[in-house]
């Protein structure tokens, strides 16, 4: 279905106000939604790249007296999934960089659609399952295009320095916050799903704004404790401290997702919430 949204007005406040409500019973299908999305990326990136691809060399250092040292013994290397959980899906950097990059970006598309659903099904009153992760997949091509954009719009971004990525990337991020709702709702292609975004963006930017806003003071705030339990707690007390922070930070996503998805309904409103017939 494709159609040209005429966007409307919605005020952030009250899209903010109605998505935790909104979340009520459905907060333990969205938690398992996202495990499992972590879970599967740890066993293709962590297992399967993990061993397949040779680790890089750790960055060096020259000591005051000439010689030269390992920098560090090594990183992980992170993906940031719909479900809003960051997971380190490679033990360490590889030689080719760039191939995480695209398995990353393939691993976020592949669930995309799923989450995404998600937010829109719950901002029109309508049950979530967990089978949604499956369900959705059908998406994964359109999405895996919309993330190789964005990856090649870094690469170019970090070209040009620090200041004009930082700036880009807040552009972006804010133009098309819209983008994965469009496709899902609307089967929209990905130029016109980045249009769609841009369209309500252009006619509501302080809104989007404080929604993005929130998420990012929320964010923040959630990894005060992690720091602190990472600093000053003894190793076993920290490795407790860190689901708990996961589990906090995947809520926060779901009621941002979910808030954005009543913004969405309130602007150009949802149509099939990505079912194939409603």
């Amino acid at each position: 279905m494709h159609s040209e949204p005429v966007s409307g007005r919605f005020i952030a406040g009250a899209a903010l106000r109605e998505a935790w409500a909104r979340l009520i019973g459905a907060r333990r299908t969205y938690l398992y939604m996202a495990a499992t999305a972590g879970i599967v990326a740890w066993l293709i990136g962590g297992l399967l790249l993990g061993w397949a691809l040779p680790a890089a060399e750790p960055p060096t250092v020259t000591l005051p007296d000439g010689q030269v040292a390992p920098l560090s013994p090594g990183s992980n290397t992170v993906v940031d999934l719909p479900g809003g959980s960051s997971w380190f899906i490679f033990p360490a950097a590889t030689a080719y960089p760039w191939v995480q990059r695209i398995v990353s970006a393939a691993i976020s598309a592949l669930f995309a659609g799923a989450f995404a659903a998600y937010a829109l099904r719950r901002a029109s009153g309508l049950p979530v399952r967990y089978a949604m992760l499956l369900d959705y997949v059908r998406f994964f091509r359109k999405f895996l295009v919309l993330a190789l954009l964005a990856l090649g719009a870094a690469m170019v971004l970090a070209a040009l320095g620090p200041m004009v990525t930082l700036l880009g990337t807040l552009v972006g991020t804010v133009a098309f916050t819209f983008a994965d709702l469009f496709v899902v709702d609307r089967d929209a292609g990905v130029f016109e799903a980045l249009q769609g975004s841009l369209n309500i963006v252009r006619d509501n930017l302080v809104q989007t704004a404080l929604i993005l806003l929130t998420a990012a003071l929320l964010g923040a705030l959630l990894s005060v404790p992690l720091l602190v339990a990472s600093e000053f707690l003894p190793s076993v007390l920290a490795v407790v401290v860190a689901p708990a922070i996961w589990l906090a930070s995947t809520l926060v996503s779901a009621f941002i997702s979910v808030a954005l998805a009543c913004a969405f309904r309130d602007a150009v409103g949802i149509q099939t919430a990505g079912e194939a017939h409603r």
